[in-house]
């Protein structure tokens, strides 16, 4: 049984910005522009074989991406709420539509992709991760939700006490890692769905904004790029409990 006694810091890896990759002791490195789609303010995007999925507003766009010196456009689905995010598994995009909650989108025919279900979060749906049958939406706590019918998802299990505001959701292990803004790393059991329950945190020097998971590490963009330059820390996830 794993302790909730969490022990020394569990991620922390700090976004930097275009102006670190600029800078000229990393200039060999630096990834370089190849392709770009003039479509405004963009926030997510989700990848999957030859197609980008991005937000603009309260519309789902599809882009094929076959080839990245020139992507365009191939289709779009306006939805009834704001995308925030978006995740893309077994032909459908999962995205969290703000105040509409998880709208699911059959993108199956890119070129047409097609809402065929939704389910009503408890609160603003503002994140999303799909893992296997089930979609990991953050909002008001972390809500799971059971995909294994995409045209008919049902709220499962929903994690919220003590309560926080999910701004992101990564999910890996049995365990999803969400992004709670002021409230900084929550770490979730999901190992059984329905009863998904908090078992650790981290309160981030800034609001945490996003998580991605790989390996024994998480790694969070938090606030702002630290203007004394410090580096950013990083540490395991594997010694995160204690059993």
């Amino acid at each position: 049984m794993k302790s909730p006694r969490l022990v020394s810091g569990l991620v922390a890896l700090l976004g930097i910005g275009a102006g670190v990759l600029a800078a000229p002791a990393l200039a060999a490195d630096c990834p370089e522009l190849v392709g770009r789609l003039p479509y405004g303010a963009v926030s997510r995007v989700a990848v999957s074989g030859d197609y980008a999925y991005f937000n603009s507003g309260d519309t789902l766009k599809v882009a094929d991406v076959s080839d990245p010196s020139a992507p365009h456009v191939v289709g779009y689905v306006v939805l009834p709420g704001l995308a925030s995010d978006i995740a893309v598994s077994g032909g459908y995009a999962y995205v969290a539509a703000s105040e509409a909650g998880l709208r699911v989108i059959d993108v199956s025919n890119p070129a047409a992709p097609v809402e065929v279900g939704f389910v009503e979060t408890l609160d603003v749906a503002w994140g999303v991760a799909v893992d296997g049958d089930y979609a990991y939406v953050a909002g008001w706590g972390l809500s799971v939700i059971d995909v294994s019918t995409p045209s008919a998802p049902v709220e499962v299990g929903l994690a919220n006490s003590p309560s926080f505001n999910g701004i992101d959701v990564a999910v890996s292990g049995g365990y999803a890692y969400v992004a709670a803004i002021e409230y900084g790393l929550r770490v979730i059991d999901v190992s059984t769905p329905s009863a998904p329950v908090e078992v650790g945190f981290l309160d981030t020097l800034q609001e945490a904004w996003g998580v991605a998971v790989s390996g024994s590490y998480a790694y969070v963009a938090w606030g702002s790029w630290d203007p004394q330059g410090n580096p950013p820390e990083v540490h395991h996830v594997e010694d995160a409990f204690t059993e």
